[in-house]
């Protein structure tokens, strides 16, 4: 868990570069691996999960984002996710095995 505090010396962009800087040289360790799996359609079809068992989730927030909201409000960002979530959310793999097989 990374916790930002941009205060007054750095702007929004620069702390968008800090974000970035750190997921792209923590990607091997948050990312999961593909597993390919049988489809039910086509051949052409990709199916599969992604498995995050040897994966460690990575998440983000900035103190002004914990101190407005409180820890328990959409204030992680995981990486590998598309949005700010609350810690459960972030915490959870909506694309692991149990997507698939619920498919």
């Amino acid at each position: 868990m990374f916790v930002f505090n941009p205060g007054t010396r750095i702007g929004p962009q620069a702390l968008k570069n800090r974000m970035t800087t750190v997921l792209k040289g923590t990607r091997q360790i948050w990312s999961g691996d593909y597993q390919a799996g049988r489809g039910y359609g086509s051949s052409e079809e990709r199916d599969g999960y992604w498995d995050f068992t040897d994966a460690i989730p990575v998440l983000f927030s900035t103190l002004d984002r914990l101190q407005a909201g409180g820890p328990h409000a959409a204030v992680w960002w995981r990486c590998g996710h598309r949005q700010w979530e609350t810690l459960p959310d972030a915490l959870d793999n909506p694309t692991d095995h149990r997507a698939w097989q619920a498919q």
